[in-house]
Formats: structure tokens, sequence, C-alpha cells
């Protein structure tokens, strides 16, 4: 038996058992409070473990637990701990129920100052259960919070036209020609037709594309004045990180997206691949009114046909910016507790939205996450045994 990982399975233990008991208190701004969420912190403060030689691969687990859900390393070491004990897995009870409900009973369990925890039920039941729920801080004293019908796209327009539209007013909102094009414009001849839709519709273009080169950005100013019609493009440059967005922004406005691939010219498909959609621009992000459901209909289907961790993080990204229930909620960054508490409940709520719940160890949690930490407390256990350290506790190794 090996002393080192006898030391990190008892101050598991031991750390575990306090925190559940709430004994860890927390000082910011003048209070002193306890928190579930911040239990990886006292781990990283303890002089047991950060003084173990096996502190590294510990760390490691610990961290990538709060990255699935914060106070994920708790979780994650109450896991690890019952696998060792039992070698037979973690108990754990699926259930069912209303699930607004059952989350607010869930609040319950971490959220422990009765003043924050009726203003998160209070968002939770003004934002509704299909609701995407975005937290920042403010600057102001009061607490706000808005719902938006509307998704919100984070896109910035064009540089060399941000100052023709936007120089003085932040947004408009009226009927626009959607054009999508997975392409670089080269020259302006490239979207020639969608030109004289517009003139003839008497309706303002927003494109949407991987970019438009200098002299092609030349030329259109100079067919924009000419005719007198507008044209605002969006750049959308592609990122392996996000390679949806253009194709999300696409089917939310049910254009088609134009590409090399697709076939034919884009001179001569443009219109007939475009829509009509009424938008509030703006040069920074884009708001769509009546979005197409089907999208929506399509990345819901995929996050419950996953269980990959990386895949239903951008599964949920793409579902919350063109969610047609958005409710942003701004608190006051002096309350650094309760934007904490905020943020982590925003992010249990997600889940449990899409997976339902799961009691494990007496309490609820969403059940996609006890999945994952499940899988990552073995994962924990078996990279331990590799390195040659099997442990075996004894109910008198205290």
């Amino acid at each position: 038996m090996n002393s080192n990982l006898i030391v990190v399975y008892n101050t598991l233990k031991n750390l575990c058992e306090k925190n559940k008991k709430n004994k860890f208190r927390y000082y910011t701004n003048n209070n002193v409070y306890n928190s579930k969420f911040l239990f990886f912190n006292n781990i990283l403060l303890d002089k047991r473990i950060s003084e173990n030689p096996y502190k590294n691969i510990l760390f490691n687990y610990l961290s990538k637990a709060e990255r699935y859900i914060p106070g994920g390393s708790y979780i994650l070491s109450e896991m690890f701990i019952d696998i060792i004990n039992s070698n037979n897995g973690i108990n754990k009870k699926r259930i069912t129920g209303k699930k607004l409900e059952t989350f607010n009973n869930l609040i319950k369990q971490f959220v422990l100052e009765e003043k924050n925890r009726n203003l998160i039920f209070n968002v939770l039941n003004f934002s509704g259960a299909d609701a995407s729920i975005l937290c920042s801080p403010t600057k102001n004293s009061e607490l706000e919070v808005k719902k938006n019908k509307q998704p919100k796209i984070n896109i910035n327009l064009h540089e060399d036209f941000r100052g023709i539209y936007f120089s003085n007013q932040k947004t408009t909102t009226k009927d626009f020609i959607s054009v999508s094009m997975d392409a670089y414009i080269e020259r302006e001849s490239e979207i020639n037709e969608v030109f004289e839709y517009a003139k003839k519709e008497n309706l303002p273009i927003v494109l949407f594309c991987r970019g438009i080169s200098d002299s092609a950005v030349r030329n259109i100013k100079s067919i924009l004045l000419m005719n007198n019609i507008k044209l605002y493009p969006y750049i959308i440059k592609f990122d392996n990180n996000d390679p949806f967005l253009l194709g999300d922004i696409s089917k939310a406005l049910g254009a088609k997206i134009l590409s090399v691939e697709t076939g034919g010219s884009f001179n001569k498909n443009l219109v007939e691949n475009s829509s009509i959609n009424k938008l509030r621009l703006s040069s920074n992000f884009i708001e769509i009114f009546n979005p197409e459901e089907l999208l929506l209909k399509e990345i819901n289907k995929k996050i419950s046909g996953t269980s990959d961790r990386e895949l239903l993080v951008y599964l949920n990204k793409r579902k919350k910016r063109i969610s047609p229930n958005i409710v942003e909620v701004k608190i006051p960054e002096k309350d650094i507790r309760l934007i904490n508490e905020f943020k982590s409940i925003i992010k249990y709520y997600n889940n449990a939205a899409i997976s339902g719940f799961t009691i494990y160890n007496d309490m609820l949690y969403p059940r996609n996450v006890i999945t994952s930490l499940e899988k990552l407390a073995i994962s924990m256990k078996e990279n331990f045994q590799k390195i040659g350290y099997v442990v075996k506790i004894k109910e008198n190794d205290k």
C-alpha cells in the first residue's frame, strides 16, 4: 500500500465531508459565506495535497471535472472514494418529474443564502424551461433582467461600412434581402444579381460571406451610391472552433448557402437562394425576428443523441445563439458571490434541460454530468493503477 496515495484518499474524504457539512468559509467584499461551487479552492490550498508527489495527476483530473460543471471536483472526489471502496461503480438513481420544479430543488442544495436563492428562482420562473440564460456583471447598482425573443448573434460588419451605417445610430431594424455565400468575393460582378433584385424590391441587402477584396469594396460602394441601395456585408471567416456559424445563420434565416461546392454561378443563383427577413442590425451583431425552427429541432436531436462532452458543449453553444427565448441577467459587479452562483447555476440548468436529473449521494445533479464524471472517476482510478499503485483502503486508515 502506497502511503502517498493513502494521503490523497484520506484528504479527499476529509474535504468532502467538510464540504457536505458546509464547513468552508470564503471572504469577499467584507462578506463571509460558504459555497459548494468553490470546493476546488480548498484542494489547491491543502498542504497535504500540494506537497504530495501525485498532486499533478490529481489536479489534472479535478480541473477537468470543473470544466464539466462548477463544483465538479467535489462530485469527482466523492465518486473516486466510492469506486475505491466498492469496486462496483457508484449508486445513482434516475428521476422523472417537471424539470423546472425539480431544478428548484437542486438550487436549494447549492445556493445557501435565501435572498440569492429566491432571486434565482424568480429569474428561472420568468425565463421558462426552454430559455437560454446569459449572465454578466454590470456597473449599475441594480440587477437587470431582460427577455429577448430574437436570437442575437455576435458577428462584425465589414469595417469599411461601419461608418456609413452606424456613425449616427447604434442599430437599424427593417426587412432585408438575406444572402449567404461560403466564399471570398474577389469581384463585385459576383453579386450583381442581388443588386438588381434589391433595386427592384426597394429593400436593403444583408450579405454574409468569408471576405471581400479591397477593389470589390470600392466598386460595391460606387454601385450602392449610383443605385440608391444599401448593402450590409458581415464577414464570417472560417473558424475551426466554430465551423457551423455561417450555416447556422443561413438556416435560421431560411436562406441557402451558395458555394463552389453547390455548383452554378454566384451571379445566377443568389436571388433564388436568398430570403427576406426582418432583422435588427448593428456593427457587431444581428438579431433575427421569427427565425426558422428547423435548425433548433436538428440541434436538439443531436444533443439528445450524443454523450460526447466536447460535442455537447458546442451543440449547446449553437443552440443558445439561435434560441428564440433568450434572457439576459446583469448583476452589479460588486456582488461577486451572486455572479458566481448565478453563472454556476445556469450551467446546471442548461445541462439538466438537456438530460434530466440523477440522484447521487442524496444530491440532485444533471444526468449527463454524472455520466461524464463517473467515466472520469473510473479513468482516474485506472490511471493510478497503471503507474503501479493499487489502493485498498482499510477501515482504520484515517
